[in-house]
Parts: C-alpha cells; sequence; structure tokens
C-alpha cells in the first residue's frame, strides 16, 4: 500500500461520496490535501474529516469546476502554498440538470439541461485537468470520473451519457499527450453508487438498476475511493489511458 507522504493532492467534489472518501483515504496515508467543492458548510466538514485521519495539513476552495478563472485560482493557491502538485482526482459531476426532469429521451431534452451536464462534467474536467497539467512540473497522476455509461450507451440521459463519454476521451487523450513527462492520467467509470449525489437525483427520477451487474447492489463511495487512490499511487506506475471500470460486473 503505497504512501502520499509529502504528496500534494488536489481533488474536485471533495465535500461528500467518492470524491470525500477519496480525500480521507489519501489522508490516512499521510497526503497533503488540497479539497474543493461548491457545498460551503460540507466542504468544512470534510476538511475536519481528513484531519481526523491523518492529513497533515488541508487546504479548502469554494470552486466552481465550470469556471476556468475560478479552478485556475484554486491550483494556483494550492501549489503557491505548497510548491508542487503531484496528483489530482477530478470527481465533481452531476446526474440531472435542476429543474428538469431527471430522465428524457434526446427529442425532449432542454437546451439548458444539455448545457448544463456538459459544463459541469465535461468543461469542469477539461478546465481542472489543463490546470493541474501545467502545474505537474515532475510527473504526477491524475484521475477522472468518469462512468460506465461513458462506455455504453443509455436510454433517457443523453447529456450525462455524452459527457462522460468525452471524459473518456479526454482522459487517453491526455495521457497519450503527458506519458513522456512522467504524467499519468486514468478514469474510473463507477456503476451505481450509493452516493447523496445518485439519492438526490432518484427525487427527480433518474435511475440506476443494478439488475445488469453481477454484484445486484449499488457500490459504497468508498469500494470506487479504493480504485481512485490504487491509480493516484506508485502502486498503478505503469498504468496510464486506462479506464477502470468499478460497477460491479455491469460490463461483464
Amino acid at each position: 500500500m503505497a504512501s502520499f507522504a509529502r504528496k500534494v493532492v488536489a481533488i474536485t467534489g471533495a465535500a461528500s461520496g467518492i470524491g470525500l472518501e477519496t480525500a480521507k483515504l489519501i489522508a490516512s496515508r499521510g497526503g497533503i490535501l488540497s479539497l474543493c467543492d461548491y457545498h460551503v458548510e460540507n466542504l468544512h466538514k470534510a476538511e475536519k474529516a481528513c484531519r481526523d485521519a491523518g492529513a497533515p495539513d488541508v487546504l479548502t476552495s469554494v470552486t466552481n469546476v465550470r469556471s476556468s478563472a475560478a479552478v485556475n485560482k484554486w491550483i494556483s493557491a494550492t501549489v503557491d502554498k505548497y510548491g508542487q502538485l503531484d496528483a489530482a482526482a477530478n470527481i465533481a459531476g452531476v446526474l440531472h440538470a435542476p429543474g428538469e426532469p431527471g430522465m428524457s429521451d434526446i427529442q425532449n431534452t432542454s437546451d439548458e439541461a444539455w448545457e448544463f451536464l456538459l459544463s459541469v462534467n465535461t468543461t469542469g474536467v477539461f478546465n481542472c485537468l489543463r490546470a493541474q497539467l501545467r502545474n505537474m512540473n515532475n510527473g504526477g497522476s491524475i484521475v477522472n470520473c468518469a462512468s460506465y455509461a461513458g462506455l455504453m450507451g443509455l436510454p433517457g440521459c443523453a447529456p450525462y451519457v455524452a459527457s462522460k463519454h468525452a471524459v473518456v476521451g479526454l482522459t487517453r487523450a491526455a495521457a497519450r499527450e503527458n506519458g513522456a513527462y512522467n504524467i499519468r492520467i486514468n478514469a474510473v467509470a463507477p456503476g451505481a453508487v450509493d452516493s447523496p449525489g445518485l439519492r438526490s437525483s432518484a427525487e427527480q427520477g433518474f435511475s440506476v438498476p443494478t439488475r445488469h451487474s453481477c454484484v445486484s447492489r449499488k457500490a459504497t463511495p468508498k469500494e470506487i475511493a479504493q480504485t481512485v487512490v490504487f491509480l493516484l499511487s506508485s502502486d498503478s506506475s505503469f498504468t496510464t489511458g486506462a479506464v477502470y471500470p468499478v460497477d460491479g460486473g455491469w460490463h461483464c
């Protein structure tokens, strides 16, 4: 189990779910953390949880990943404070647009739903990935959060499916571009996860059935985070451009 001692790790979506569990695992291995999220109260709770788990220091930033200026400011503040950036996990994402139906076929999908999903899930990852790569001067590792929906077609959620396919493409292109600089870029593709985001979206009609997977249940956020941390760590030193399904065998 690789240590993150003296490593600086930036994490988006760090206030809950997979992002929070990723942060806590890295904290338990001695990593210095820079956490961003848009939810102020939960971000403060995440900071305390990470310090309690063993993080020697934690920087927090209330950041909207849709804004390249805000993301650049967060990453610059991280490097200004710690002098380096060694790893990053881009976990922030959404399942549906606020005020829109949870599920809708393409012909009934609004411009607003399409633009919101792409702006968070795709542009948000791009903004973070670009800023992180610009500040990794001594090699590093980045993990993006895609989805099982980024590996297949699903009815009723075309904006989400398209946004996660784009994350897969970004991950692979970035891996090709940055291998020579000793920077690895991978992605995880979770299936159904028992997270606050999925529970909230379910109230709006967004559903992720588990009957198609070999393990007929939802994953815990920690189960996904364990794969994220593996890919961030030196334990996966020869792995890049990979997309790891963590979906209970959905693609089996």
